[in-house]
């Protein structure tokens, strides 16, 4: 069974602030991974563990090409 999780426990398992968090979030939510984000209400969402992790590597790949000029 696929592993949900909160935002706090998000932040707890990135060691994020909640404003990194928030800005993770809404990076995804416009990105190719944005069913990672499960979203229940407007204060409330819940998280695919495995998918959001996807989206981490997927991000990093993307700042790396924009810093470097390659995309």
């Amino acid at each position: 069974m696929e592993q949900i999780l909160t935002p706090k426990q998000i932040q707890e398992k990135y060691s994020w602030s909640y404003m990194t968090w928030y800005r993770r979030r809404s990076d995804c939510l416009v990105s190719p991974f944005k069913d990672a984000i499960i979203i229940e209400s407007k204060r409330q969402c819940r998280i695919k563990a495995k998918r959001f992790a996807q989206f981490l590597d997927w991000w990093s790949e993307q700042q790396y090409k924009e810093q470097f000029g390659l995309s």
